[in-house]
């Protein structure tokens, strides 16, 4: 039997989503930068600093998916995991495991929108994936993890094909269980 959800709790339901990403984006800062700090490889405040900056985005993030605009806050989310994620490939290059992190704002996309955007996330990480370790292999970017062959030839395609199976199911999966249960078309 069918249980018909209004939009609105369709709309509380993303609220929660969003919100749960942010708390748990907060407790691995925390955790990532509390493991230095006990290690003794915290070298720098600047780092605590920005920990703190990021868990105030987040807040914020989470008070506007809160506020009726889950959307947006995912949206918002979403587009900063993928610079953030972005910039260390581009960095550190495919020779660290730092790109399988494109898993974030994949999945974000894909259980907030669909399917449909949460492939084009996909195929957007991939393309960034594909360009930094051919830019890394020819020289025209430098990175600081050791550049090798298989970055472009092993590396790129794995992460790529991890991250459409990623998008597509897991969006896939929303859209069924919207129909199901919300019965959104």
């Amino acid at each position: 039997m069918k249980t018909q959800f209004s939009s609105e709790t369709e709309k509380q339901i993303r609220a929660r989503i969003v919100t749960a990403a942010c708390l748990c984006l907060s407790l691995v800062v925390i955790a990532v930068i509390g493991g230095w700090a006990v290690t003794g490889t915290l070298t720098d405040w600047e780092t605590v600093a920005g920990g703190v900056i990021f868990i105030a985005i987040l807040a914020g993030l989470a008070v506007l998916a809160r506020r009726k605009y889950p959307e947006w806050a995912a949206g918002i989310l979403a587009g900063l995991l993928f610079l953030m994620v972005s910039a260390d490939v581009a960095y550190y290059g495919l020779g660290s495991p730092s790109a399988m992190a494109f898993l974030l704002p994949v999945m974000l996309t894909a259980c907030i929108f669909g399917s449909k955007p949460g492939l084009a996330a996909a195929a957007l990480a991939a393309g960034v994936v594909f360009c930094v370790a051919w830019a890394s292999l020819n020289g025209s970017l430098a990175v600081a993890a050791p550049v090798d062959i298989s970055h472009l030839s092993y590396n790129a395609p794995v992460i790529s094909v991890i991250l459409l199976f990623c998008g597509g199911v897991s969006g896939y999966a929303v859209e069924l269980w919207r129909r199901d249960r919300c019965g959104a078309g």
